[in-house]
């Protein structure tokens, strides 16, 4: 396995968790989110604010843990174009 599809393997992975952790830091407290959702309340709106991440976050972080994975196997190599 060549170096460079070593780093980028790993560099994929940790990329992984990495971006679902910001999905958690970018999402709302739960105060501002009560907040939210009582004036909702009081408006006659349904709740609509949420703590957790979009399933976005989620969704990029295991594609890309994935692909570390595909890239760092013995038969990946057709990913990266190495022989």
């Amino acid at each position: 396995m060549s170096k460079l599809r070593r780093v980028l393997g790993i560099l994929l992975i940790i990329a992984g968790p990495v971006i679902v952790g910001l999905g958690y830091l970018t999402a709302p407290s739960a105060s501002s989110c009560t907040v939210a959702n009582n004036i909702a309340f009081e408006l006659g709106q349904p709740a609509t604010c949420s703590t957790t991440p979009s399933a976005l976050y989620f969704i990029a972080g295991a594609v890309l843990l994935v692909a570390g994975a595909l890239i760092m196997m013995p038969w990946g190599r057709w990913l990266t174009g190495a022989n």
